[in-house]
Order: C-alpha cells, then sequence, then structure tokens
C-alpha cells in the first residue's frame, strides 16, 4: 500500500492540505514558528514546548503508537532535508541505517554543519549526510504537492560513493563560495547574498570567510527568497536565532536557537536581509 508524501511549505497549505484529505497518518517536521501541524503521528523537534519529541522516531513508531495504514493516508512535511527523509523513512519502516547514523544526523540538524566532523558524529553519519548533500545538490525537490515520487527515488538513489564524493566536494569549496558572496558585514556579523544559480548547500556553516571569523552569519538565498541566519556558538550561544526572526518576521518563523529561517514559502528580498543585518548589528 503506497503512503503519498506531501509538502505543505506554509500553515495555510498544511491547514488546506489537512482539511481536504481529513487529516494525515503523520506529520513531520510540519513547524511554522511555534505552531505545529499534528497528524495521528507527529515528529517534531524544532517549535517550543516540542523539544523532546521523537524527530527521526524509533522504526516502528506506527506500531508504538497503535496506528494503522488505511487506504489514502499520507505522510506531510513541510521541506525535504535528511531529517525529514529519516522520519519518512521511519514511519515506512524502512530504515536501513543505524542509530548511530540517525543520532549523528540529528545533531547536525541542530547544531548546523560546521559540526559536521565533530567527534558527535560518526564517519558512518557523516557519509551519509554527505552523500545527501551530493545527491540533493543535483536533484532540487520540485515545488509542489505531491513530491511521493521525488523521495522514493531520494531513498533509493542518495547513499553512493559518487555522491558522497560529490557532497565532499561541496563542503570543502563552501569557504571559497561564501567569500565571493559576502555583501556586507557589521561587526560580528556577516551578509551572504547567495545567486540563484548557486548549488552551495550550508553556507550558514561557513563562519571564516575571507579571513575574517563571524560570530552570525545570514544568508539570502535568491533562488527562493528565503533568509536565513545563524549563530557559531548554536543552542549554546546568548542569543536566540529563532526569537529573533519571529521578532523581525512574524510567529510562522521557525528554526531553534543556533540557527532560524523566514517563513516558509514567502519570498523576501536583499534589502529585508540587509535590514535583518543592521537590527543584529545593534543587539549583538
Amino acid at each position: 500500500m503506497e503512503i503519498k508524501i506531501l509538502m505543505a511549505p506554509s500553515i495555510e497549505k498544511a491547514r488546506e492540505i489537512k482539511e481536504r484529505f481529513n487529516g494525515p497518518l503523520a506529520t513531520v517536521e510540519c513547524e511554522y514558528g511555534d505552531v505545529v501541524v499534528e497528524g495521528a503521528v507527529t515528529l517534531a523537534h524544532h517549535a517550543s514546548g516540542w523539544d523532546s519529541a521523537p524527530a527521526l522516531a524509533s522504526d516502528n513508531i506506527l506500531e508504538e503508537s497503535g496506528v494503522e495504514v488505511v487506504d489514502g493516508d499520507y505522510i506531510m512535511v513541510s521541506h525535504v532535508d535528511l531529517d525529514t527523509v529519516f522520519g519518512v523513512m521511519n514511519i515506512a519502516n524502512n530504515m536501513p541505517f543505524s542509530e548511530e547514523v540517525k543520532k549523528g544526523v540529528n545533531y547536525v540538524d541542530c547544531n548546523g554543519q560546521h559540526n559536521l566532523f565533530k567527534e558527535e558524529v560518526s564517519e558512518e553519519a557523516r557519509r551519509v549526510i554527505l552523500a545527501y548533500i551530493g545527491y540533493a545538490s543535483r536533484n532540487r525537490c520540485p515545488q509542489q504537492e505531491d513530491i511521493t515520487e521525488y523521495v522514493r527515488e531520494l531513498i533509493q538513489n542518495f547513499f553512493t560513493q559518487d555522491n558522497y564524493e560529490a557532497g565532499l566536494a561541496l563542503v570543502e569549496g563552501r569557504s571559497k563560495a561564501a567569500a565571493e558572496y559576502l555583501t556586507a558585514a557589521v561587526g560580528n556579523v556577516a551578509l551572504l547574498d547567495q545567486p540563484e544559480s548557486s548549488n552551495i548547500f550550508g553556507l550558514n556553516s561557513e563562519y571564516i570567510i575571507g579571513g575574517v571569523e563571524y560570530d552570525h552569519v545570514i544568508v539570502f538565498n535568491r533562488k527562493f527568497g528565503s533568509i536565513t541566519m545563524s549563530s557559531k556558538s548554536g543552542a549554546k550561544g546568548e542569543k536566540n536565532m529563532a526569537t529573533i526572526m519571529k521578532a523581525v518576521f512574524g510567529e510562522e518563523a521557525g528554526g531553534h536557537k543556533g540557527i532560524a529561517g523566514t517563513p516558509r514559502g514567502v519570498r523576501y528580498s536583499l534589502e529585508d536581509a540587509t535590514n535583518l543585518l543592521d537590527i543584529m548589528s545593534r543587539i549583538v
């Protein structure tokens, strides 16, 4: 029995899908600011109050929850990244990777890609993450509601040596790209203007840019019209990135203490990102 995977980048879209199809089997990171759209099973860990929820879950989460799959069931996600894909695999009881890999994926998701080579991330987990980066950089998720086929192909094809090498090359080349995209800096805050043609992942993980070290990085992505802000100190930092982004862009801005972004599905401008830089320069 096929379970469809539907994407809802905004809370309005999530609510519309939920009403149209009478509620999802599961939602994975359907977090819009501090609002979580729930399913029969809900996997979330960024929104306030959901910090201890199982973002990646156990392999038999449906059985543990007493939930049965029926015709027409679907999983709803707000976006696609590696931990949402892992959540989908767990719900489908199709998880080929170890708990050590899941732990590493969750650690990097919550603390930033600049922690990819830390001891908290096993070599096995690192290879999986880099393979995903390589695959996703060449196979972008379509901006449409039904992404079942895309996710199915991703799961089947991403973990290869070729994708791992491509991901490693992208991560190693990120530093040069960050220097090229640096458009402004005030104090310890840098603003990067990422062009629409760029396929670089994880620019918010670059804190040494052009030989200068910054504590915070703001990335304006022209392809998606999104703004993401991160802190080098991650969860240990004094300032909460999610709180700041919500104050500037509204309650649907999401993320956590170390990294946060503008509301999904809404396009912003470089002027908006520059305004955020100005605000940050006055509070950090």
